[in-house]
C-alpha cells in the first residue's frame, strides 16, 4: 500500500513522560502561519516562514497564525535544538540510502516537506523512516530528522 500524500508540516516527537520547551515569539507584520511550519527569526527579532534558501531555522510553529495588515502576532514555537526530533513528509521517495544526509526542507505554510533529493542548505538531517502502520520507504514516506543547522548552534 502507497504512503499518504498529506503534507502537513513538521512535528516534535518527545518521548512518553518528557515535555517539550516551547518559547513565545512575534511575528513579523502581515504573516500568516500554520502549526507545523519551521520558522527562522530575522534581524528584527521578529519571526517569518523558513523556506528552502534559508540557512537556519528557529524552531516550529505550534499555532495558526492568520495575516492581519500591519500587525505582528504571538506565535508559539518548539526550538530547533539538536536534541530534539521531528517528523515530516519527504517531498519525493526516501529510501535507507537517505538517512544520515543533510538535506533541505521545501513549501509553503502549512505544507512544508523534507526535500530528501536537495542538500543545497543542509538545514536537517534525516534520522531514519518514522515507525508507523501505513509509513513505509518510498514515496511520501515521513521521517524522523534533527535541524542540522539551527539557529540555537553555532
Amino acid at each position: 500500500m502507497a504512503n499518504v500524500d498529506y503534507p502537513n508540516g513538521f512535528r516534535a516527537v518527545q518521548p512518553q513522560g518528557q515535555t517539550l520547551p516551547m518559547y513565545t515569539y512575534m511575528t513579523k507584520s502581515n504573516l500568516s502561519l500554520h502549526a507545523g511550519d519551521a520558522v527562522q527569526m530575522l534581524s528584527n527579532g521578529t519571526i517569518d516562514l523558513a523556506g528552502a534558501a534559508d540557512e537556519t531555522v528557529l524552531g516550529v510553529c505550534q499555532n495558526n497564525i492568520t495575516a492581519i495588515a500591519a500587525t505582528q502576532q504571538k506565535v508559539l514555537v518548539v526550538p530547533a535544538l539538536p536534541s530534539i526530533v521531528f517528523s515530516g513528509q519527504c517531498s519525493g521517495t526516501y529510501t535507507p540510502v537517505n538517512a544520515g544526509e543533510s538535506v533541505d526542507i521545501e513549501g509553503t505554510t502549512g505544507i512544508q516537506e523534507i526535500n530528501e533529493d536537495a542538500q543545497a542548505t543542509g538545514v536537517a538531517r534525516i534520522v531514519g523512516l518514522e515507525l508507523g502502520e501505513g509509513n513505509a520507504v518510498g514515496a511520501n514516506a515521513r521521517v524522523l530528522f534533527t535541524w542540522a543547522k539551527s539557529q540555537f548552534t553555532p
